[in-house]
């Protein structure tokens, strides 16, 4: 049973400490993007009939996808609306390095609304009832992600050992 506003809990020195935090961008994103667009131009270059204009195209859908969870990550990073979240599902995925965690959150805007999502990483949340940072858009805040989850970028304090 998901907790109610009363039970969902805050974190004042660590919503502080994430608010006053400066974001820098991570090394995964630019590599991930080089390496699509490298192995698209070569894949498509080396490979002969199909293969010249397959793979430079599944190479540029990819990398549609990857501009693209940037740019909201990077308009959820300018927004800045930040609030602390209570971790109400914590497992580990079945992928295939096993060390993903994969958690379920809800957090109390700033409209006085309790939301949800969810997130992953490689990065150690907290347990179950744990408190996490979490980005929102304040206009809508259902479009949200845990700050340990960012793929292109990381926070110095976004709530993970």
């Amino acid at each position: 049973m998901p907790p109610t506003k009363e039970q969902l809990k805050s974190d004042f020195a660590l919503e502080q400490s994430a608010r006053a935090s400066r974001p820098r961008l991570s090394w995964n994103g630019p590599l991930v993007f080089s390496g699509i667009a490298i192995s698209g131009i070569a894949g498509g270059y080396y490979t002969p009939s199909v293969g010249h204009v397959l793979l430079p195209l599944l190479a540029a859908a990819l990398l549609a996808v990857v501009l693209a969870k940037h740019e909201k990550e990077k308009q959820l990073i300018a927004a800045r609306t930040v609030a602390i979240a209570t971790i109400t599902s914590w497992k580990k995925s079945d992928d295939d390095s096993g060390n993903k965690t994969e958690v379920t959150y809800q957090f109390l805007a700033a409209d006085g609304q309790v939301y949800s999502g969810t997130g992953g990483s490689t990065r150690n949340f907290p347990k179950e009832g744990g408190c996490i940072p979490v980005l929102y858009r304040a206009e809508d805040p259902k479009e949200n992600t845990a700050m340990a989850a960012l793929y292109f970028y990381r926070f110095p304090n976004d709530g993970t050992a």
